[in-house]
């Protein structure tokens, strides 16, 4: 096995007697930006959530710095790794300021915050922009604004692993590039590791330094950027006849088109035909 700090060895998970995650081994690369994709229901997001152990695993082991990480307490989980699920709720009436301390919680042995635990909540409304409303309720801000919260809160907790479930969803085009740059300047400039499930292959291509293709529970295949979105690959993955080119702008591969591998129009047309 890798040295790599969060890894998983041979993972099954299961909802009752359904095995959705089927033998995954996988090492997450350090100080990188790794994306996991796949068509939905492949296992994505409950790998995720087993790696961040919010999701028991039926069989295997998750490993974070050589320990198995079901066997650590949660507190101390906490102070090396965060999890952004998705669509998370706050509660209701709460503050930015608020919601962003509850990052802290992995810190406190008391009630009280302590000067160390508002200056990293300052540092963290700082830096994810959101300290012009820190005193406004969560619920009253936009969605691209609440997202920079619960990130601003991930970051609070000054874990090097963060975890985010389709961080961009719901969000319109400038929302969903502003937190994937938030995200990629947090990993150049602070170092963390990043994981997260997204299901734009383009903004994979573009932000994540490695890729991990899933398929019906299974890891099919991992890489770079130019390694993955390939013809070749989304066929198998997602069963798309996909064009693939390089894009003027960040020279990544880029998905311009795609049909359907069995397209209901392509058949009615050889049909007609």
């Amino acid at each position: 096995m890798s040295t790599s700090r969060l890894q998983t060895e041979k993972l099954h998970i299961a909802y009752g007697n359904q095995l959705i995650v089927k033998d995954v081994t996988l090492n997450i690369p350090d100080g990188k930006i790794t994306t996991i994709i796949g068509s939905n229901g492949c296992g994505k997001s409950t790998l995720l959530k087993t790696i961040a152990r919010l999701q028991p695993s039926k069989s295997g082991t998750v490993f974070l710095d050589g320990k198995e990480i079901h066997k650590e307490s949660t507190k101390k989980i906490a102070q090396k790794m965060a999890i952004l699920p998705q669509s998370p709720d706050a509660p209701e009436g709460l503050t930015v300021a608020e919601l962003v301390s509850y990052g802290r919680f992995p810190y406190q042995n008391r009630i009280k915050l302590s000067a160390k635990d508002h200056e990293v909540i300052n540092w963290a409304l700082e830096v994810t922009g959101v300290n012009a409303f820190r005193n406004k309720v969560v619920d009253s801000l936009s969605g691209g604004q609440r997202q920079k919260v619960w990130i601003a809160m991930a970051l609070a907790q000054e874990t090097d692993i963060i975890l985010l479930d389709e961080p961009t969803t719901y969000l319109d085009l400038s929302h969903q590039l502003e937190i994937l740059e938030l995200l990629k300047w947090l990993n150049l400039n602070e170092k963390r590791t990043i994981v997260m499930v997204l299901h734009d292959l383009n903004h994979a291509a573009r932000f994540a330094d490695h890729l991990v293709a899933m398929k019906q529970g299974r890891i099919v295949k991992e890489g770079t950027a130019e390694e993955m979105i390939t013809s070749a690959t989304l066929h198998d993955v997602f069963q798309i006849d996909a064009e693939i080119i390089t894009c003027p702008r960040t020279r990544k591969p880029m998905c311009l088109t795609y049909d359907l591998v069995d397209s209901i129009f392509s058949v009615r047309k050889e049909q007609a035909i």
